[in-house]
């Protein structure tokens, strides 16, 4: 029982609050706002978009360090992404990608 307390302890600094919006009528090739809701202590993050026919995630804006503080929101660009369903957003830690803070739920990108 003290093991898992330890293990939770142990875990608690990397659990986020962070709520990644499920984007609506995104376009290939056309600007996309991506927006989420976060409480106060929930830390920067860069943002990346994902799909079963990636071989990895693809970082959306130029910032990979988003202060989710400073705005609810940003307006990235889904120039060279390819229209297809499935896709999906990711809030990642920025010094560990590994580390996923919280993913939105799947979407499509239509084609323009």
């Amino acid at each position: 029982m003290f093991f898992k307390l330890s293990l939770l302890s142990c875990l608690a600094p990397f659990v986020a609050s962070l709520i990644l919006n499920t984007p609506a009528d995104a376009v290939a090739g056309e600007s996309m706002v991506v927006s989420w809701t976060a409480s106060a202590d929930d830390p920067n993050f860069a943002l990346l978009l994902n799909n079963a026919g990636f071989s990895s995630p693809v970082s959306l804006p130029d910032d990979t360090d988003i202060d989710p503080q400073t705005s609810n929101d940003i307006t990235v660009s889904l120039a060279g992404i390819p229209a297809r369903t499935g896709y999906w957003l990711e809030a990642r830690n920025t010094s560990d990608l590994g580390i996923i803070y919280a993913e939105s739920a799947q979407f499509t990108i239509t084609s323009a």
